[in-house]
């Protein structure tokens, strides 16, 4: 838990810092490690739920989750050109709000797996 929410909080602060970047350098540096810092978020959090929850929820928990991901993940360029039009910071905000949200989520979550036995099955 403790993780995935750092990672969501340290991607809210590089959607932040992209705010205040002046040079194309930088901005494309901080996208990248951005990109990263998301790829690394759906590892953990797959991870965990592998961890968490039984097979059958977890693969459908999962699809669910992945297909809207998939939607979010062509509707977002979109809203960001739109937003972007205006201003950097209009475009950036929402995702490091959403950021913010979730890492203050992740530690709703009800169980922790850190120093725990996996369950098996046979």
């Amino acid at each position: 838990k403790l993780s995935l929410a750092l990672l969501q909080f340290l991607s809210a602060i590089f959607f932040l810092l992209v705010n205040i970047c002046t040079t194309m350098f930088g901005f494309t540096v901080l996208l990248f490690l951005l990109r990263a810092l998301v790829s690394m978020n759906f590892n953990v959090v797959y991870i965990y739920t592998a961890e968490v929850y039984p097979t059958v929820a977890r693969s459908l928990g999962m699809g669910f989750c992945t297909s809207f991901s998939r939607i979010g993940g062509m509707i977002a360029p979109f809203i960001a050109q739109v937003l972007m039009s205006r201003s950097v910071i209009y475009a950036m905000c929402p995702f490091a709000v959403a950021s913010i949200v979730c890492s203050l989520g992740n530690f709703l979550l009800p169980i922790e797996t850190k120093g725990r036995a996996l369950l098996q099955s046979s």
